[in-house]
């Protein structure tokens, strides 16, 4: 590889790592709008779909803690979502526009869930899982495009 393309791909692969870096900097900053000082601690994913369109991830949410799920979503895409708890959990997909936190969905306290939602705007885009109780609780999340 000539020098010139050297330098160009890692340019790439650099903006490539300013960019997951920025995406999971403004994720922590909308959760501090979104849910305050009331949590410990956050996961924060930046979704990373398999060449099948499939992001899957499983985890345990300790008391107090949030799980957030951000990316980026071509204008109008479908994304079939489901995700089940072995306990209720507080649940929403969000969208900042501007200093608007815009809501696609929310359910209150859900132990279980599914649905698909159509995306009309192109920033980054959450499903965030809040554990409010006081003990751990297991969260499996499914998106698929």
């Amino acid at each position: 590889m000539n020098p010139r393309k050297a330098d160009l791909a890692a340019a790439k692969i650099k903006l490539s790592e300013l960019q997951a870096h920025s995406m999971k900097t403004l994720a922590l900053l909308c959760l501090a709008a979104v849910t305050g000082p009331v949590l410990a601690a956050a996961q924060v994913l930046d979704i990373a779909w398999t060449p099948e369109g499939r992001f899957a991830h499983a985890t345990t949410l300790a008391a107090k803690e949030v799980l957030e799920v951000c990316g980026k979503l071509p204008l109008r895409s479908h994304i079939q979502w489901s995700f089940e708890a072995s306990a209720p959990l507080a649940f929403n997909i969000h969208v900042h526009q501007g200093k608007k936190v815009v809501y696609a969905a929310r359910l209150e306290q859900a132990d279980r869930a599914q649905g698909r939602q159509r995306f009309d705007a192109e920033p980054a885009h959450c499903w965030m899982w809040t554990n409010a109780g006081a003990a751990g609780v297991k969260v499996e999340v499914e998106l698929r495009r």
